[in-house]
């Protein structure tokens, strides 16, 4: 479905907006160019095979193939240096693709170029080897086993990208050179390409493909996220009613998607219609009939319509008997094409239209609180605890360095050697007592930090 008045086929391809050829018939930068060899990505200059707005897919016509021939005559030639460069709405797909390469004793390589979710560029690589030594040694399978063909994955939220292969010389011999002389490597939807071995010995594989080799690319309407996107207004992509936004996985940006029972263009005010089936006339005589998709009950009666269509009613999924057939058990609520179940208030379930609702408990939140207030308090008391078993190690060592900083260590052994009397260790009790309360008329002697008191027992 194009905009109104705008080409909506190029040749036997369907061309639905947001693409479009012609000014004003397309949404920047998916304007595309027709002519009598096709449809081609005017942004990229590839050649279009096929647009999906269901998919957020194209499938386009990879043109560069790399090959290197190196033959025993000391004749060498090679592709060059081929890179495919996308805009930053389209991305190859990285579920979809694969690299492939085809030779003996190679080794492919694909570098991309992405961004990461800071908008920091930096570069990819993906590599695989393939190796055979002569016809015998190659499978004869359509697969990449490794041998004469070897496959590696794409990665993701790539923009741009290009292959080289290269023969490995510690391996690349003169007799793999005589039967093998080149390789080739290309990055192609995978489940396009078959192998056969006669590729492995081949001069001619990418002659044979001038056109390259279908490739698939994401797109996206805009490099945004869908809450972001919600709030452009007009510039929003999603203009049906009945359409839904979707965030991609391919990089950023997001895509439009009619909602469930609906079909059409997204993209387009009006563009997602209900499913409506023209009947024709039969020669069999056709009274009545009628079924349900996606909650809507399709119904077709000839005796009131001539010629024949299918109306189009509401089924409402919450009144009976359409209760067995659409689970709730919590309040169920009605939609065109669909219906919502949720718990009632005070209640929850993981799943209201198969799990029953439970009511909640009013004081999870103060339990919490409580637990993680009893947690905050218990781990203060360990601090403390710690700090407190802290200070009183640090207390000893103190002591301790003291001792042996005032000659302690001298004198203990003075004692223990008999040299000096036992001595008498008195308390403050004692002191006060033989000082009469430190008096200070006993005083004789003083220095900076201490008194000397004369006492009496």
């Amino acid at each position: 479905m194009a905009l109104p008045g705008c080409q909506d086929k190029c040749g036997n391809m369907s061309i639905p907006y947001p693409f479009g050829t012609g000014k004003g018939c397309f949404r920047e930068p998916f304007n595309v160019t027709c002519n009598e060899t096709g449809a081609y990505l005017a942004s990229t200059e590839v050649r279009l095979l096929e647009i999906s707005l269901t998919l957020g897919e194209v499938r386009v016509q990879n043109p560069h193939i790399d090959w290197q021939c190196n033959y025993t005559n000391g004749k060498n030639s090679s592709s060059g240096l081929n890179p495919l460069t996308l805009d930053s709405f389209h991305k190859v797909s990285d579920t979809k693709n694969k690299m492939t390469s085809i030779g003996c004793a190679t080794l492919a390589m694909v570098m991309g170029r992405t961004k990461s979710k800071k908008q920091l560029e930096y570069p990819t690589a993906n590599t695989c080897f393939s190796f055979c030594i002569d016809a015998s040694s190659v499978d004869d399978v359509t697969e990449c086993s490794g041998l004469g063909c070897c496959q590696a994955p794409v990665s993701g939220n790539v923009s741009a990208f290009i292959t080289v292969s290269l023969p490995v010389p510690d391996l690349y011999n003169t007799t793999i050179q005589s039967f093998s002389p080149c390789s080739y490597s290309f990055v192609s939807e995978k489940d396009s390409f078959k192998f056969d071995r006669s590729y492995v010995n081949s001069t001619s594989f990418a002659s044979t493909h001038t056109d390259g080799v279908p490739l698939v690319l994401d797109w996206v309407v805009g490099n945004g996220s869908c809450s972001e996107a919600t709030k452009m207004g007009s510039q929003y992509a999603c203009q049906a009613m009945n359409s839904e936004c979707i965030d991609v996985s391919n990089g950023p940006g997001y895509r439009c998607n009619c909602s469930q029972g609906y079909e059409g263009n997204p993209y387009l005010q009006g563009g997602c219609q209900g499913t409506y089936i023209y009947v024709t006339e039969s020669t069999c005589t056709l009274l009545y009939f009628s079924f349900i998709v996606y909650g809507m009950q399709y119904s077709v009666d000839s005796s009131r319509h001539s010629p024949h269509f299918i109306e189009m009613t509401d089924i409402n999924e919450c009144v009976p008997p359409n209760q067995s057939l659409y689970p709730c058990k919590g309040n169920c609520m009605n939609t065109e094409g669909s219906y919502n179940c949720l718990c009632p208030s005070g209640f929850r379930s993981d799943d209201p239209k198969s799990i029953p609702c439970v009511r909640a408990d009013p004081n999870k939140t103060l339990k919490i609180i409580l637990g993680i207030s009893a947690s905050i308090i218990f781990l203060m008391v360990c601090i403390f605890a710690l700090r407190a078993e802290y200070q009183k190690k640090k207390l000893a060592k103190e002591k301790e360095r003291f001792f042996h900083q005032n000659g302690g260590q001298i004198l203990y052994h003075q004692i223990m050697s008999k040299q000096v009397d036992t001595l008498k260790i008195f308390t403050q009790e004692d002191l006060k007592k033989a000082t009469n309360d430190f008096d200070e008329s006993r005083e004789v002697g003083k220095g900076g930090s201490w008194h000397c008191l004369q006492g009496h027992s």
